[in-house]
């Protein structure tokens, strides 16, 4: 994931400077302002190369460091932070796999239980469950009143635990 506000961002942004962020704050060193120190414009430009890679090791680092560690979001009773142990990473990622794969095998289900709904029973259906719009404000948007919806969706519903009791 690249980072707009790192200095290795701000570093390739200006090709004719040094830049970076100090305390916040933007820093751009140009050749002009190198020179005045006693330095050549070689020296510059050497100096700009190798603190355009040094930029680009540090960002490169963060990303992966990023990518392969695990956020320290538990504490324990005290408060402390605890990291997760190597055995509970594997288990939740176990866990993560079989759920998916339990979704996947659950979409053909779905999918034929959705088919067998009305156009109307199914546009009330995924308005309720997945766009998560009460029952009053799907009766507003349809124009009907509140209990015609209600009906709809509990005849729905039954629809669809029959298909899934099937399987």
């Amino acid at each position: 994931m690249f980072n707009n506000k790192s200095n290795w961002a701000h570093n390739k942004k200006e090709k004719d400077a040094i830049v970076y962020v100090h305390n916040g704050e933007v820093v751009r060193i140009t050749a002009e302002m190198f020179m005045k120190d006693g330095h050549t414009e070689e020296d510059f430009w050497r100096f700009k190369a190798e603190s355009d890679a040094m930029f680009h090791a540090e960002d490169r680092l963060d990303v992966t460091e990023s990518r392969y560690s695990e956020p320290l979001d538990e504490t324990d009773q005290s408060g402390n932070c605890v990291a997760k142990s190597p055995e509970e990473l594997f288990v939740e990622r176990i866990d993560r796999q079989a759920h998916q794969a339990y979704i996947e095998t659950l979409k053909p289900l779905a999918k034929k239980a959705l088919d067998k709904l009305t156009d109307v029973q199914r546009r009330r259906y995924l308005m309720y469950h997945v766009d998560g719009l009460s029952m009053r404000q799907i009766a507003e948007r349809e124009g009907v009143i509140h209990s015609k919806i209600q009906n709809s969706l509990e005849s729905a519903q039954k629809k669809i635990q029959k298909i899934l009791a099937e399987g």
